[in-house]
């Protein structure tokens, strides 16, 4: 059995939007990767920039040594808030598939549910052909049993795993795909509307985006696991990190020479 021109033409959509929450995936585990190295190199050029500062004030520097550390710490202060912004539009981007995907998926899931009418209508006639073979062959079997007496036959063994074929297979293996997705956006939806609820009922610190946050304990925020030891940027953390106070107890802010504070 081939795939109808229906179910090719609902296919096409729903496999180029995964194409492209495949390519949003890959690149924002790109930016995610990248974060780390931009919020060391802050850290370093801000305590850097205080031990200059402090040298300048004793008359040890020039004032153009005391400059440029200042350029470099807003060259820091550039590339990590550049990868921070990289990594929101991108979890925008994604969100903002949803639509789409609800639209596709609702499509392809009609045309499945026929297909699947069809496939096991198929099967419905091979099957009752079996059925029919094999029901002549045990009926030949007692026949010859009424003559020869009975006969030490094996049992059917359980047959060979058999395969429906990649084409036939293809379309409910997208729309499990397409469910998923659309299943992993609005969970992450529903969490930051949670989160931001929350938060808003908690005392704590009032929200930085600058702040530099380091996880103490295991945590999961905005549909994403951060373990211990993991460093990130509070405007990278999505609508959880908006108001600080929700990762007190699993994350501490570090200062500008590296030391995590409470």
């Amino acid at each position: 059995m081939e795939l109808d021109h229906k179910t090719r033409a609902a296919l096409a959509p729903a496999e180029e939007i995964l194409l492209q929450r495949q390519a949003i995936a890959r690149a924002l585990d790109a930016a995610k990767s990248e974060l780390p190295g931009h919020i060391e190199a802050r850290i370093a050029a801000e305590a850097e920039l205080s031990e200059i500062e402090a040298s300048g004030a004793l008359g040890s520097v020039t004032p153009a040594t005391v400059a440029a550390a200042h350029r470099k710490l807003q060259a820091t202060h550039q590339a990590l808030d550049g990868c921070a912004a990289k990594i929101t539009g991108l979890r925008a981007k994604s969100s903002a598939q949803l639509p789409s995907l609800v639209q596709i998926t609702d499509g392809l899931r009609a045309v499945t549910t026929d297909l699947a009418e069809k496939i096991a209508e198929d099967f419905r006639q091979e099957y009752s052909v079996a059925c029919a073979v094999f029901s002549r062959t045990l009926s030949r079997r007692a026949a010859i049993e009424a003559l020869v007496g009975p006969m030490d036959l094996l049992p059917p063994g359980p047959g060979e795993s058999v395969d429906v074929g990649d084409e036939l297979g293809r379309p409910f293996e997208i729309l499990n795909a397409l469910e998923a997705a659309v299943r992993e956006i609005q969970a992450t939806a529903a969490m930051d509307v949670r989160d931001r609820a929350a938060a808003l009922r908690r005392d704590g610190p009032p929200y930085d985006p600058t702040a530099i946050l380091e996880f103490i304990q295991p945590v999961r925020i905005a549909g994403i696991d951060y373990a211990p030891g993991t460093r990130t940027l509070a405007s990278t953390l999505g609508a959880a990190s908006v108001h600080y106070g929700l990762t007190r107890k699993a994350a501490r802010r570090v200062d500008l020479a590296g030391v995590a504070s409470g």
